[in-house]
């Protein structure tokens, strides 16, 4: 572990922590150093989070106002927020985590009780509860390029920008991660405003169009949108212990075999 990397490990075990909010984490946060020079590596970090702050300082609003009124509202995302309350609180579903001694599914009731209990972290890079029906939308306004039955949140440009690779010189986000690798190695994939994105398609060994962006979620979750395509997909299971899903993985093959009729050919696989 980096000696940086360890300074933000030890924030997380000082007292107040887990009540502490979103301002009073990055204040917290930017009395650490920066673990490497900004625009020299890719590292997964609290970065997105930092970000969620600046809309709450720039807005004047709270990060789930900010959200309710400036892009669930105008989408009808009606379903979507930081915590599922009322009657949405029945329909969230029960996460499970695999017992590796036993190979059996047990029920992670602290991950369940995350989309049903108000939070004092607003998290800019997750957290939030919603309904299929609400991300299929989500993806939907991105491939029409930041518009959605009439109502447009985002210039097209902008949308754009967020598919394309902005990672120095063009390299993939696991050639200048962390040393040693934090990420297994993916060539042909880089990161865009928010979310991986494919740049080469036969590096990548992936189905999906130059330009498709993705992410995985904490409870092994997975989109993909294909701009060029016109074309998405999304995989939700409630597992909470995270990598254990070969489905995940190998969504992109599935989904694109399905629409031209030829196998599949999971990652991998000979």
């Amino acid at each position: 572990m980096h000696p940086v990397d360890a300074l933000y490990r030890a924030a997380e075990e000082e007292p107040g922590w887990a009540s502490a909010g979103l301002a009073a984490r990055c204040e917290r946060w930017a009395a650490i150093p920066l673990v490497y020079t900004p625009g020299t590596r890719w590292m997964y970090s609290v970065a997105t989070d930092v970000l969620g702050r600046l809309v709450e300082v720039v807005s004047g609003q709270g990060l789930d106002e900010f959200f309710a009124e400036r892009i669930f509202g105008p989408l009808g995302m009606t379903d979507t927020g930081f915590c599922a309350e009322g009657g949405r609180a029945a329909r969230v579903p029960a996460v499970y985590a695999l017992d590796p001694a036993s190979g059996r599914l047990t029920r992670d009731g602290e991950a369940t009780a995350r989309g049903t209990e108000p939070r004092a972290f607003l998290s800019g890079g997750g957290g939030l509860a919603g309904s299929a029906g609400d991300y299929h939308r989500f993806t939907q306004f991105l491939l029409r390029g930041g518009e959605l039955d009439g109502v447009r949140l985002l210039g097209a440009p902008t949308v754009a920008r967020m598919f394309r690779n902005h990672l120095p010189r063009g390299a993939s986000y696991t050639e200048i991660q962390p040393e040693p690798p934090a990420w297994k190695p993916e060539p042909g994939v880089g990161f865009g405003l928010g979310l991986a994105v494919v740049t080469d398609p036969v590096a990548a060994g992936s189905p999906a169009s130059a330009g498709t962006g993705y992410w995985a979620g904490a409870l092994n979750t997975e989109f993909f949108a294909d701009p060029a395509e016109d074309l998405a997909a999304m995989l939700f299971t409630q597992l909470s212990t995270y990598g254990e899903v070969p489905l995940q993985r190998d969504l992109a093959q599935l989904v694109y075999a399905s629409l031209t009729g030829g196998p599949a050919y999971p990652r991998g696989s000979e």
